[in-house]
């Protein structure tokens, strides 16, 4: 239609815009007839071809400049201020050294330290009287010396204290009242720590209690090392980054926060504006900060290497212990909420995992006590095969006269008890049985047959012989016999050799002969024999009911029909000891007929001591003559190891510090003296036994 519309012509194509154009104009021509625009369309178009030009902007009238302000006049300059008072320098007295700001040097600033020398004879005298008179007050202990300082009197008195509990000797009353740990702070000392072990402690961490668990506390050098890193790493992460260097010791310039003591005399010069005296949180306790000026490295054994300033200008020397309790004390006075809740999350933490720890430690030791069972079965075994080959060689060879009349075991009957063996006698423990109330010796049916009196000499033969040896040891009692009054005296003990396996011992038989004659030539006769139980209870076993028997069948008074012949068991090792003293027990036996078998009973018998006054040279001599007889005995006990980490054990509760087996030596022979003797005499026996075992054994224990 367009094509149709268009105008045609020559010209029609040489301007096709103009066509196009006019068709355009024509065609709004035919649909608006009016020929104006109704619709009331405006061209907003830049472009001034089409529709009105754009519209410009008016401009803004231009404001004359403001006049400018009149300049402020200055302020009158201030007053200079008063130049502050200097303050006033502190007055010599005499032997004192001030610096340039008027501050006290330390005596010992710029100047080396002397070697440490060597203690006379005079100042260790004075020494133990200072402990024995003011205990743990270290000023008064060293103003008693004169000749030394409260460090250098620490530093000797630890020394002292770990050798007393390495010998197992009790330190003075007064120093007790303050603690009763062998440490200059009264606490229980660790047998793991480099002080003890530097002076000999042995710690024996293969201990376990009676009923298989291991005490809390007993560590070893492994697992005390790894604590001490624990707890340094602890310590590290409380206060962020803690200002110690690779040797553990504090820094210089390390700030701590001591508890202000009212006794001390502060510098009255000091500055009123420095934190002393500083209320606490609570507002009741004052508190004064300080820091770390110096550190000795050079002494190892100095007790107090901190010197510390405080604010008021005072100095005081500290020891690495105390200087970390007021380190962490300021730490904890700074410490925020979310800082608390986070240690908490982490004391969590390490209880779970030393909870697992123990847990896997008490099942390896399960498994290890196991292992132990299983061992000590086969070794009895063995022993028993041993001893029955024996037996065989000894019937298959000619007896001598000695060999017929020595009491030897007998089979068991037919129809016997179970607890005895083929043998004639068996390793189990047998309970034994108590007499009737009736007066010993009375001939009372029931009653025990004859009454028994034991000197002192013998029972601190008997317990001194038992300490010295890992394996049961054997002996014969020397004595006198009463048949009027049935009365049976032991006046000494005589230490034999025995044949010992570790399970049972019998007497070497050329020992035998050795005692009997030594018995002989002191005008005595044997009267009873002893021997140990080194780590269980004194109970007789059906190896001893029947060397009892035997012994007693030998020695029978046919004129009274008494058998005066008693047999001691002592039990110096039990862990189940309530204290350090060794369980002694004394029983005969009987053969009594039970349904048509035969049945060992073994009795206790009950016994008193002698009144003796004092121990006899004699007796003292037969002490050194043991410790010296067994010096090369197999099985010989180590004096300086661990017994057990607690010193007593009562309704199953440990207490008490540390025990060396050579403190328990010395405590159970002490209970073992004649009543009434004087401290000074029994510290002169016990210590005379333990330089025999420093100089025949070759130990170092101190002396």
């Amino acid at each position: 239609e367009l094509r149709d519309r268009a105008p045609q012509g020559p010209n029609s194509m040489a301007d096709p815009d103009a066509a196009s154009a006019a068709l355009i104009a024509k065609l709004l021509q035919e649909e608006n007839p009016y020929g104006e625009d109704v619709y009331g369309y405006q061209d907003d178009s830049d472009d001034e071809d089409y529709g009105r030009a754009k519209r410009k902007k008016k401009k803004k009238p231009v404001k004359p400049p403001k006049a400018p302000k009149p300049p402020k006049e200055p302020k009158p300059p201030k007053e200079p201020k008063a130049p502050k008072e200097p303050k006033r320098p502190r007055e010599p007295t005499g032997d004192e050294e001030f610096t340039e700001t008027g501050r006290r040097k330390r005596k010992d600033a710029g100047t080396a330290r002397a070697k440490a020398r060597p203690w006379d004879d005079q100042e260790e005298v004075k020494f133990r009287e200072a402990l024995v008179l003011y205990g743990r007050d270290w000023k008064k202990c060293a103003e008693h010396v004169g000749t030394r300082d409260a460090r250098s009197f620490t530093s000797h008195a630890q020394k002292h204290f770990i050798k007393l509990c390495l010998q197992g000797k009790p330190l003075p009353a007064k120093v007790r009242e303050t603690g009763d740990g062998y440490t200059l702070s009264g606490k229980p000392l660790d047998p793991n720590s480099s002080a003890a072990k530097q002076y000999g402690f042995k710690v024996d961490t293969s201990f376990t209690l009676p009923d298989g668990t291991r005490p809390a506390g007993l560590m070893t050098a492994e697992d005390a090392e790894e604590a001490e890193k624990a707890r340094q790493a602890k310590v590290a992460e409380t206060v962020g980054k803690l200002p110690v260097d690779f040797d553990g010791r504090f820094k210089v310039g390390t700030v701590l926060r001591k508890k202000f003591d009212e006794e001390v005399e502060r510098d009255e010069n000091a500055d009123a504006n420095q934190n002393v005296g500083a209320e606490d949180d609570d507002g009741a306790e004052k508190w004064i900060e300080g820091k770390v000026v110096d550190v000795d490295k050079d002494d190892a054994d100095n007790p107090l290497p901190y010197s510390v300033e405080f604010d008021d200008g005072t100095f005081e020397d500290l020891a690495h212990e105390e200087l970390e309790v007021w380190v962490e004390a300021r730490i904890k006075h700074q410490k925020t909420k979310e800082r608390r809740a986070w240690e908490e999350e982490m004391e969590r933490k390490r209880s779970e995992r030393e909870a697992e720890r123990e847990a896997k430690l008490a099942d390896k030791e399960q498994k290890a006590a196991e292992k132990a069972a299983e061992k000590e079965a086969r070794q009895l075994a063995k022993v028993r095969e041993a001893r029955d080959r024996a037996a065989a060689e000894a019937a298959a060879a000619e007896p001598t006269e000695y060999a017929r009349s020595r009491p030897r075991r007998e089979t068991a009957a037919v129809g016997a008890t179970t607890f005895r063996d083929a043998g004639g006698g068996t390793l189990e423990l047998h309970p034994m049985r108590k007499f009737s109330p009736s007066p010993p010796g009375s001939g009372v049916p029931g009653a025990q047959p004859f009454k028994l009196t034991v000197s002192p000499a013998a029972m601190l033969v008997m317990d001194l012989h038992a300490h010295l040896c890992t394996n049961e040891v054997i002996g014969y009692l020397g004595g006198s016999w009463d048949p009027d009054t049935k009365s049976l005296t032991i006046e000494r003990a005589f230490p034999g050799r025995g044949v010992a396996s570790g399970m049972d011992v019998e007497m070497d038989p050329i020992a035998e002969v050795e005692l009997k004659s030594q018995v002989e030539a002191q005008n005595m006769k044997v009267v009873g024999w002893y021997h140990s139980h080194p780590v269980f209870e004194p109970t007789p076993s059906g190896v001893d009911i029947n060397n009892q028997l035997n012994y007693q069948r030998l020695f029978r008074d046919e004129s009274v029909g008494v058998e005066p012949f008693v047999g001691f068991i002592v039990g110096p090792y039990d862990m189940r000891l309530p204290n350090q003293v060794s369980s002694v027990t004394a029983f005969c036996a009987q053969r009594l007929m039970k349904a048509g078998a035969t049945e060992d009973i073994p009795f206790e018998v009950s016994y008193g001591l002698s009144d003796d006054k004092d121990v006899e040279p004699l007796t003292v001599g037969s002490m050194a003559a043991v410790v010296v007889q067994n010096k090369s005995t197999e099985g010989r006990v180590n004096p300086t190891e661990l017994w057990r980490p607690f010193t007593t054990f009562e309704n199953f509760k440990p207490g008490g510090g540390p025990c060396t087996k050579l403190a328990k030596l010395r405590a159970s022979l002490c209970a073992r003296l004649p009543a009434g003797m004087s401290k000074l005499r029994e510290e002169e026996i016990m210590d005379g036994v333990a330089k025999t075992i420093q100089t025949s054994w070759g130990v170092d224990l101190g002396y």
